[in-house]
């Protein structure tokens, strides 16, 4: 019989007790699994005394474990698809400020070279980066994505050009 069986049972034999015996029985079933009541007392308050601390902050090694993870990606990344850190880039910016999406200031740098075609992707640049308050040091990223999108609204003009030139 398991000794969780022992205590519940006061032994491998149980009695039909009444309030007077009931001391007798949980000293049977100590003296059965031959623990002495002293030091059942002191686990007892071990215990009670720990359920009183509170728990263990274990979010500094979750924390640290993320991190270990995110490198294993990106080293991942790095030496098979490194086409895809653009893509991370991206995605990690939208996460940190919604405003930073990919998607918002690529409709912006469109929309400010249709208004202003002979505005200069440097000078669109800085005025994204001052409406949108993005860092300084993102001035190479954002200036490369304008200059994409300004080739892009060319070749479109371009494209349109030829279509409209050719048909009539």
């Amino acid at each position: 019989m398991s000794r969780h069986r022992l205590i519940q049972n006061s032994g491998p034999e149980a009695t039909p007790s009444d309030g007077s015996e009931g001391a007798q029985e949980a000293t049977a079933s100590l003296s059965m699994m031959h623990e002495d009541p002293a030091h059942l007392a002191g686990r007892l308050d071990e215990y009670a005394t720990l359920s009183q601390q509170p728990q263990i902050n274990l979010t500094y090694f979750d924390e640290l474990e993320l991190k270990e993870k995110f490198q294993a990606v990106l080293k991942d990344i790095i030496a098979r698809r490194p086409k895809l850190l653009r893509y991370c880039f991206n995605q990690v910016a939208t996460a940190m400020n919604p405003r930073w999406s990919e998607k918002l200031f690529d409709a912006r740098f469109e929309r400010m070279f249709l208004e202003e075609p002979e505005l200069t992707p440097s000078t669109a640049t800085m005025r994204v980066l001052a409406t949108i308050r993005m860092p300084e040091t993102m001035k190479p990223f954002m200036l490369a994505k304008a200059q994409r999108v300004k080739h892009r609204m060319i070749q479109r003009r371009t494209r349109l050009g030829a279509l409209i030139d050719g048909g009539v």
